[in-house]
């Protein structure tokens, strides 16, 4: 394991909440995440439901029973999946990002809460700071379509979550291609962000997590928002259901790049999670605009909203 020292969280210990009021109104903020008495703005312009991309990763983290267990949430941003996972009884929740987010920190003396911070950590180097078979439960909304080589994130994580335990992502996609395929964005300009490079399609996203030897247990999309959140739990190839022939194959002879091959999992004992989950609709389409659900400091209203958004324009910066 290569050296990697978390970040103190307590950078403002001091403050009260005057204090941390006004200074959040100092910051861009990217979730909208109710602090009690404030409100942070969020990444999108007046008009658009804050933090609506997440409403798939809400609706299947409530039904998880998370009390006692180990959480990571990857690419947290400003912290309020982390966040919800501890409010909804984790023992512990991880939270990593590839950059050192002041609003992180900040958010954690409003609310209050303990979360091991890892900043400056990417994907491909989760496994030299954690040890394989780590986590309950990890969480990935709105990273792998920022990668080059996105099927690697999927491949990591299954290395890292333990046995029986949950993995959701959630990610842009292309939703009117009926394809197993991954579509290139800087060709087919379907998304105008500028670090938009690779979009699944929904069967795709499915096909890779389960190569990447996770049951596909649930699906979510958003209506008219190009968004879907896909919730695997970690197996046994062999366990999957509907593998197709030539998958059964691959997963027999296994994968011919070494660094992800998954005779790996399994050649040494891993740990096995004890999280369970409710019985959840396999597949559900959400409505941004009339969605009911509910996730810890997500605010259902903005009464006193602090900061600016991160919104970019006018096509959207997600």
């Amino acid at each position: 394991m290569r050296a990697h020292s978390m970040i103190p969280v307590h950078l403002y210990p001091t403050l009260g909440r005057k204090e941390l009021a006004g200074l959040a109104d100092q910051f861009s903020w990217f979730h909208a995440i109710d602090c009690g008495d404030f409100q942070t703005s969020g990444r999108f312009e007046p008009g658009t439901p804050q933090n609506c991309t997440l409403y798939g990763v809400f609706d299947l983290l409530r039904q998880m029973d998370l009390r006692g267990q180990t959480c990571l949430d990857i690419g947290a941003a400003d912290g309020l999946l982390s966040f919800g996972m501890k409010a909804l009884g984790a023992q512990k929740v991880v939270a990593s990002d590839t950059y050192r987010m002041k609003s992180f920190l900040l958010a954690i003396a409003a609310l209050g809460i303990e979360i091991e911070y890892h900043p400056k950590l990417q994907i491909k180097d989760l496994l030299s700071v954690f040890q394989p078979a780590s986590f309950d439960l990890i969480a990935c909304a709105g990273i792998i379509y920022h990668m080059l080589n996105p099927f690697s994130a999927l491949l990591v994580c299954r290395r890292l979550v333990k046995e029986g335990g949950y993995f959701v992502v959630e990610t842009a996609y292309a939703p009117d291609n009926d394809s197993a395929s991954m579509v290139f964005n800087p060709v087919a300009e379907i998304n105008p962000e500028k670090y938009t490079y690779w979009l699944p399609t929904r069967k795709a996203l499915e096909g890779m997590m389960r190569m990447a030897s996770f049951e596909v247990v649930a699906t979510r999309t958003i209506q008219n928002l190009p968004r879907i959140t896909v919730l695997g739990r970690a197996v046994q190839p062999r366990e999957i259901s509907g593998r197709s022939r030539n998958l059964q194959r691959m997963h027999e002879v296994d994968f011919c790049d070494h660094e992800f091959r998954l005779q790996k999992l399994f050649e040494n004992p891993r740990a096995s999670s004890s999280l369970a989950m409710e019985s959840v609709e396999s597949s559900q389409e959400i409505d941004r605009l009339k969605w009911t659900g509910s996730y810890p400091f997500h605010p259902r209203t903005m009464p006193n909203p602090k900061g600016s958004t991160r919104w970019e324009n006018a096509a959207g910066n997600f």
